[in-house]
């Protein structure tokens, strides 16, 4: 008896040890997954967005421009839009987030001065968000700047099912494991034995 608790043991370390090391790949390739198509949408949805403030900054009538920001902010998993001028200014923003952005975040003030687009993570108002700035054109260079904002809880609510799924699947497989171990023990070489004795 002794002999099949240590076999059953390794055979559960073991597999547990595969489990864990699987589970890590798969939730470091799923998270990668979706933070790539966060980032793709973010940037669609910014390049829409600017087709249609550019022009009303360059014409200057920013007063239209809360009215776009309401009507791309209803959307799956888009917590807000928010849209500054050169001077780092708040022109625009979602409800939500008219106070906790008066202050510019340091990525959109990066993101002008570069003049390139990208994507970073800030926690506002105690919940963490993912803000993509792209800066806005005009003739002679940047005219300000538009922030998408996401909440990205749904990627960590994946890796959490993930880590769920997997752990539940090893304790089957475990068991499943187990038993057949001990049967095959008992079969091959505790009943010979025993037949011998």
């Amino acid at each position: 008896m002794r002999i099949s608790l240590r076999i059953i043991v390794s055979v559960v370390l073991v597999t547990s040890l595969l489990v864990l090391l699987f589970t890590i790949m798969q939730v470091r390739q799923e998270k990668e997954r979706l933070m790539i198509d966060l980032q793709r949408r973010s940037s669609l949805l910014g390049e829409s967005l600017k087709e249609s403030i550019e022009p009303l900054l360059e014409k200057g009538h920013p007063e239209r421009l809360p009215k776009i920001v309401e009507k791309f902010g209803n959307r799956e998993r888009l917590a807000g839009v928010a849209i500054y001028d050169v001077k780092d200014k708040l022109i625009a923003a979602s409800p939500l987030f008219v106070g906790p952005l008066s202050v510019i975040p340091k990525s959109v003030t990066d993101a002008m001065n570069s003049d390139q687009e990208g994507g970073s993570f800030f926690e506002v108002s105690g919940k963490e968000m993912y803000f993509y700035t792209l800066p806005l054109h005009r003739e002679e260079g940047v005219m300000g700047a538009v922030v998408i904002i996401h909440d990205p809880s749904y990627i960590q609510d994946r890796i959490v099912l993930i880590w769920k799924n997997n752990f539940i699947r090893f304790l089957v497989n475990a068991l499943v494991i187990s038993l057949t171990t001990l049967l095959l023990i008992r079969w091959s070489v505790a009943g010979p034995i025993a037949k011998m004795a």
